[in-house]
């Protein structure tokens, strides 16, 4: 399956998710079986390849661009974004959570982080998941994963910051000490 990257104008990406959809509907446990792909989407690196190979994993419909979807997607569509939506609205970037959708099934949504600013508010990622044991698993890899990414990312920012406090401490220290140079001079 392409990667919806590869895709040119936004009425593409929405023919290739309705299409899903429309698996969705027919319930077919797998949209196509090779998953790799969504390997190279920036918000689903926490799935690891076992996962995606793993027949227990039924996925049902993919989302991506939430509000299009709420514009111009089918009813089905339309209630899960609106879904999605509403805890985009609601919760802090960088989360995954399950939310309860019909006849008790699960959605595992990993939102998009701050880091990556191309997602902003408007793109989610939903996976329709059968097995719930396989959807806890999912959101702790993805919990593990945006934990590890967000504390990489802050040592790098802050890096310099026990340095500085270092040469604040040592200069107030050895102020008494030019003062007191100063004095017997």
């Amino acid at each position: 399956m392409d990667n919806f990257s590869c895709l040119n104008s936004k009425e593409e990406v929405l023919t290739k998710a309705l299409q899903l959809v429309t698996s969705a509907k027919d319930q077919i446990n797998a949209i196509g079986q090779d998953m790799s792909w969504l390997k190279n989407e920036p918000f689903a690196k926490a799935i690891s390849t076992r996962a995606i190979n793993n027949h227990e994993l039924k996925i049902r419909f993919i989302i991506t661009d939430i509000e299009f979807f709420k514009q111009v997607g089918t009813d089905t569509a339309k209630a899960h974004a609106e879904k999605i939506g509403a805890l985009i609205r609601y919760k802090p970037f960088g989360t995954a959570r399950y939310i309860s959708v019909d006849e008790g099934s699960k959605f595992i949504v990993a939102f998009g982080s701050s880091y990556e600013p191309e997602m902003k508010n408007q793109t989610a990622f939903g996976l329709y998941i059968e097995n719930p044991n396989v959807g806890r698993w999912l959101l702790q890899r993805f919990h593990y994963h945006f934990r590890k990414s967000v504390s990489a990312e802050r040592a790098e920012k802050f890096k310099w910051i026990p340095f500085i406090l270092w040469r604040i401490l040592f200069w107030l220290f050895n102020i008494p000490r030019f003062f007191r140079n100063n004095a017997a001079q």
